[in-house]
């Protein structure tokens, strides 16, 4: 009996000396989205939240060609493939479910399904709510043109650290990408969307871009669509300018941009986008109000309280569109 209970104390666990680079020596499974490692520490006394985005592995590469979306591997990728659509470049964006407008995000790792980004970020968390708060990390990709994919998501939950019983922790882990089966399955009208703005110069710009789940014919082509732009201004919507785009014909985006000048604050207007069928009568078909809370909801508000927090940076969005 003792000298079993000697082999067995004497015996190495693998798993505890598990060097960083042979971490990422795992069985990838059919479907795989890819894996990121990061660490969650956490202060009582400071109150304060802190992230370190280690980095991501086995990303998978998705294109956007033909107004689709869909994943590929190296080994599946064809040379008929068209490059400028095929996502290369990553980035991570960090964010506390409960409060998506504060977010932090990494810098973009070129070319790289494999990205080391070592980079650390923090937020101010109470510490009588912290086990009732969830951190969530998206997977953003970026292709030539730098249209923007959400690739995946992760989420960690803070009630897994144990803040009772020390006035700091720090937990290394990792997690597997997932899919936002929100973000898959929408059938609504969806556009994405560019806003930037420049306080120095009171100078707003909108782009159109990509377009997805348009209305078809009934012999399975798209309708004959253009996007109006329209600028108003106040609670009451007085109406300051109107903008529109060309047909988009066979195209798979609009590709276009309108700037809109003089406005020195960004608070008191709104920007409603309409896909409008062209005919002899034409019809509205959907629309997206981009704008304050008085306004607008979900991520048409975030979009804009994100622009206004990053001056003089693009920042994109898919929006989806609603019906009239």
């Amino acid at each position: 009996m003792l000298t079993v209970q000697g082999r067995h104390l004497g015996k190495l666990d693998p798993t505890l000396y598990l060097s960083e680079e042979g971490e990422e020596l795992y069985d990838i499974p059919p479907g795989h989205l890819g894996r990121i490692w990061f660490t969650v520490a956490y202060s009582r006394a400071s109150e304060l939240l802190t992230i370190t985005v280690h980095k991501a592995r086995n990303l998978r590469q998705c294109s956007l060609a033909g107004g689709a979306s869909f994943c590929v591997t190296g080994a599946e990728q064809t040379g008929t493939e068209n490059e400028d659509s095929l996502v290369q470049d990553f980035r991570v964006k960090i964010f506390l479910e409960q409060n998506e407008r504060k977010y932090h995000m990494t810098t973009v790792k070129k070319q790289m399904v494999n990205p080391n980004f070592n980079e650390q970020f923090s937020f101010q968390v109470a510490a009588y709510g912290i086990g009732q708060q969830a951190l969530r990390l998206q997977v953003l990709g970026y292709d030539k043109r730098r249209r923007c994919r959400l690739i995946g998501y992760t989420s960690f939950s803070l009630a897994t650290l144990d803040t009772a019983s020390s006035d700091n922790v720090e937990l290394r882990t990792f997690r597997d990408i997932q899919l936002d089966t929100e973000e898959e399955t929408s059938e609504n009208p969806q556009l994405f969307v560019a806003l930037t703005y420049f306080p120095m110069a009171e100078r707003l710009i909108v782009g159109l871009f990509d377009c997805r789940n348009l209305p078809l014919r009934e012999n399975g082509l798209p309708v004959d669509i253009f996007a109006k732009v329209i600028l108003h201004q106040g609670l009451q919507g007085k109406e300051i300018k109107t903008k529109r785009t060309e047909l988009l014909g066979n195209r798979e985006g609009f590709d276009e941009s309108f700037v809109f000048q003089k406005i020195p604050d960004p608070a008191s207007v709104n920007v409603r986008i309409i896909l409008v069928q062209h005919g002899f009568l034409d019809k509205q078909l959907c629309f997206v109000v981009l704008g304050g809370e008085l306004v607008s909801k979900g991520r048409a508000l975030l979009h804009w309280q994100s622009m206004i927090e990053r001056p003089e940076q693009r920042v994109c969005e898919w929006q989806e569109l609603q019906l009239y």
